[in-house]
């Protein structure tokens, strides 16, 4: 089947107009959706408790359903086969049915692991599985532009763009396994999961937005010409407006869910959404070829994975030496979440590996509310930051 250009088809200022009538109907379905289907996922047994609210006086902590980001899954989905109807004639329907086969099989992973507590380590090689159907997409097609920095330059002398071949696969299959697990560790307290991932949402939107005025994201495309050393640099509108219609449904539904699940929290998002939420944003971002962009958009998750990482490889630590360490190396509970000091109700820093207990050791106990409002900005910040260089041609991504 030969696809037509987005640009050759309808106007482009058409299809954005359609995908924000799609996003908002999607908000609406969601709002309601999730109160309505909470009950159900309780009495099936998912269910949590919120350990860092004080017990009531009667010592039964009320149950808080969990699982719900199922919904916001489910609607995504449907917003991107809507999608998919209205760009039918258009090169990006290859690239939207490949996200919605990743997205689909990840939020099915999520429930699984919210049902069945998945391993680890099964989760991390059923996350590479699911990553094939993307780098299939790439498989070919590792070549890429150099980015307008001297070091850069020092390595690869005039080139301007270099075949990276295995090794960009490799790193492809590391961007989906790193995005599809940081948001889940870089969680515990209501409204963070949704928060940040709403905020990375929109700068991809941004993103996106940016690069239309650029005239397109930059791409590298085989060319006959061996003076150009076999390739062409340009610019494709195309992959901004994939970006853009993409993220828009996803934004909406995550709103949608970021309502029910801000402190305090009445629903839960569970490994559903972390699992979902993550390789969605992973897929828009290596599908829209702007991989290293996107990473730089988590930024505090990369944080949070660094400080976690020794923690989180504490099993592969000996006994003899692991009982010599401080305590951080020696376990990594299920919760790693900061400590509730019921005298305050403010949040300490536990001693566990993790920016949220980092942010809490250096300002100090904070309510969860305001804890979470701390993150989300300091999230903000860093993606502003990113879009701010971009947009001032600082920084090539």
């Amino acid at each position: 089947m030969n696809y037509v250009p987005l640009s050759n088809s309808l106007d482009f200022e058409v299809h954005i107009i359609s995908s924000a009538v799609i996003s908002i109907a999607a908000l609406v379905i969601s709002y309601f959706s999730i109160p309505a289907a909470a009950p159900s996922f309780e009495a099936a047994g998912l269910f949590g408790i919120d350990i860092g609210k004080p017990k009531p006086t009667d010592g039964n902590p009320p149950h808080v359903p969990e699982g719900l980001g199922l919904v916001c899954g489910i609607v995504y989905l449907a917003s991107l086969m809507l999608t998919d109807v209205i760009h039918s004639d258009s090169f990006l329907t290859d690239k939207i049915n490949v996200l919605y086969m990743l997205s689909s099989s990840l939020l099915i992973l999520g429930f699984a692991d919210d049902v069945l507590n998945i391993r680890w380590r099964t989760k991390i090689m059923l996350s590479i599985v699911s990553s094939l159907p993307v780098v299939r997409h790439f498989w070919g097609d590792t070549t890429v532009s150099v980015p307008h920095l001297s070091i850069w330059h020092y390595f690869f002398g005039d080139k301007l763009t270099v075949n990276l071949g295995i090794i960009y696969i490799m790193f492809l299959v590391c961007v989906m396994i790193f995005c599809i697990n940081s948001i889940n560790i870089y969680a515990g307290i209501n409204g963070l999961e949704v928060g940040q991932s709403i905020v990375i949402g929109i700068s991809v939107i941004i993103f996106g937005t940016i690069g239309l005025n650029k005239g397109g994201i930059t791409t590298v495309l085989p060319s006959e010409n061996e003076q150009q050393g076999g390739v062409i640099i340009s610019r494709s509108k195309d992959l901004c407006y994939f970006a853009i219609v993409t993220a828009l449904p996803f934004v909406a539904v995550c709103l949608a869910l970021w309502v029910h699940n801000k402190y305090p929290s009445k629903v839960f998002v569970g490994d559903t959404f972390t699992h979902w939420a993550g390789a969605t944003l992973a897929a828009i971002g290596i599908l829209g070829k702007f991989p290293f962009g996107l990473l730089l958009f988590f930024i505090p998750q990369i944080v949070n994975f660094v400080l976690s990482f020794p923690q989180l490889i504490h099993f592969l630590i000996p006994a003899s030496i692991k009982s010599h360490l401080p305590l951080p190396f020696q376990n990594c509970p299920r919760h790693r979440i900061p400590r509730l000091d019921r005298t305050t109700g403010k949040l300490k820093y536990t001693p566990n590996l993790t920016l949220i207990n980092t942010v809490l050791y250096f300002l100090g106990p904070m309510k969860e509310k305001t804890l979470t409002n701390v993150l989300i900005l300091l999230q903000t910040i860093c993606c502003s930051i990113v879009l701010l260089c971009y947009g001032m041609d600082w920084i090539s991504i």
